[in-house]
């Protein structure tokens, strides 16, 4: 949809919506902006952007849009949230997502609540890590971490991957830049001879999950 205006854009995933059991309606309030009548829970307004990086400016006539707009949604695969765009949104009580996550929000009665499940997964094991004092997204899978005792800030990359592989790890610096830590979340996820060797190149660690918890409290 990268070629499309925002128009067409908006118009191409209301039509996708209504072909939904769970969708009664869908009314194109806006170029950028659709209302969505679901037969279980209460209406929702969505903001559509296609982009292939969001930045605030980029949603920041959908956050203060008077149609009251509860989750935005980026439409092109591939595609990179900016942190200064997931902040401005969260600081207006509005979820952010993918094209995808507009199905997800339809079994959702709280949409401006939303977040996706690996998200949630990873900063509520944030949230809990002792030596962590905060955090913040850099970017939509990068995230910053302040940590206790004087250590240094540590930024990771959150690859959710079955294989992680070279081309994921050149793919994230690509989209990213500079990161210390790759983090396959995967739970059943492995990571490849090459990669670990590219990353190593690049003066990157890879980890899975749970050791990577351990490299927490390490400079």
């Amino acid at each position: 949809m990268a070629n499309h205006t925002p128009v067409e854009t908006t118009q191409w995933v209301a039509e996708a919506l209504r072909k939904t059991d769970e969708v009664s309606n869908v009314d194109v309030l806006d170029d950028q902006v659709l209302r969505v009548e679901r037969t279980k829970y209460a209406p929702f307004v969505a903001g559509i952007v296609s982009k292939t990086r969001v930045h605030a400016d980029d949603i920041r006539p959908l956050v203060e849009s008077t149609h009251g707009v509860e989750i935005i949604a980026n439409v092109p695969k591939e595609a990179v949230w900016t942190g200064d765009a997931i902040r401005l949104a969260q600081n207006n009580s509005v979820a952010t997502g993918v094209f995808g996550d507009l199905y997800r929000v339809l079994g959702e009665s709280n949409v401006r609540g939303f977040q996706q499940r690996e998200i949630a997964f990873i900063e509520r094991g944030l949230r809990q890590h002792d030596r962590v004092t905060s955090f913040e997204r850099d970017y939509d899978k990068v995230y910053r971490l302040s940590r206790k005792g004087g250590l240094p800030d540590l930024t990771a990359a959150m690859l959710n991957e079955y294989e992680l592989t070279t081309d994921h790890i050149r793919t994230a610096r690509d989209r990213y830049g500079k990161f210390d830590v790759a983090v396959n979340t995967n739970p059943n996820g492995t990571i490849t001879r090459s990669a670990l060797d590219a990353a190593n190149a690049m003066g990157i660690e890879i980890l899975k999950w749970g050791p990577f918890f351990g490299r927490i409290n390490k400079k």
